[in-house]
Order: structure tokens, then C-alpha cells, then sequence
């Protein structure tokens, strides 16, 4: 220990350079604010893309829907529906047999993506109050 001690306690006392905090604090905002940049840049790709998912999703289900046969059931409400009322547990089932589900689970796995690109563009924005300039 008194080696170290000796060493440091000849080593002399300097002054850092002036505006030297001033300078590593730009350094550092300078950093941040890239770093704010890109994860925007990003967000926004996937917001893009989780929108651009969405309606390609829409066109699915809406062709999965014409070509089952759940809209000519959703009819027979509006026009026997008597008939729908008496039979109202098989018409629930038949309709449930008929709805295209994989292609409303295409349809909300985009949407799920975009809200969480909206709440992490909010969180950024809110936090940071960087813009893309």
C-alpha cells in the first residue's frame, strides 16, 4: 500500500481544459438524440408496415367472408327471422362453423402490432420531445 500511496501522491493536480463539461454534455445529448432518431425511424417502418399488414389482412378476411357462407346466414336475421328465433342455438352454431377465424386472427395480429408501434412512438415522443430534422 505505500507504494500506491507514494505514486499518487506525486502525481500533480491539473486543471481540466475549459469547457470541457460543456463539451462532453453536447457530446452526450448529441448521442441521445441519434439514438432518439433511429428508434424513430424504426417506429415509423413499423407503423408503416404493421398498416401496410392491415389492410393487405382485410383483403384476406374480407375474400375469406364472400366465399364462406356466414353473410347468406347473417341474412336469414333480416329476413326469416322467425325461423332464426325458434332455431336459435343451431343458427348460432352454424354461424360460428362458417365464420372465417384464421383470417380474423390475420386481421388483429397487424393491429396488435401497430398499437404497440403507437405506444412505443407516444412514449418516445413524450419522454425525449426529439423530432426527425
Amino acid at each position: 500500500m505505500g507504494k500506491l500511496q507514494t505514486i499518487f501522491s506525486k502525481i500533480e493536480y491539473q486543471d481540466p481544459p475549459a469547457g470541457l463539461e460543456s463539451r462532453i454534455i453536447q457530446k452526450i445529448s448529441l448521442l441521445r438524440g441519434k439514438s432518439v432518431r433511429k428508434k424513430l425511424i424504426l417506429d415509423y417502418l413499423g407503423l408503416a408496415f404493421s398498416l401496410a399488414g392491415f389492410v393487405y389482412a382485410t383483403l384476406i378476411f374480407r375474400s375469406d367472408l364472400l366465399h364462406s357462407s356466414f353473410l347468406s346466414l347473417v341474412s336469414l336475421l333480416f329476413s326469416d327471422i322467425s325461423i332464426v328465433l325458434a332455431h336459435w342455438q343451431d343458427f348460432v352454431f352454424s354461424l360460428l362453423e362458417t365464420f372465417p377465424v384464421l383470417s380474423a386472427v390475420y386481421l388483429l395480429v397487424p393491429v396488435i402490432f401497430f398499437l404497440m408501434f403507437l405506444k412505443l412512438f407516444f412514449n418516445l415522443n413524450s419522454n425525449n420531445h426529439y423530432s426527425l430534422r
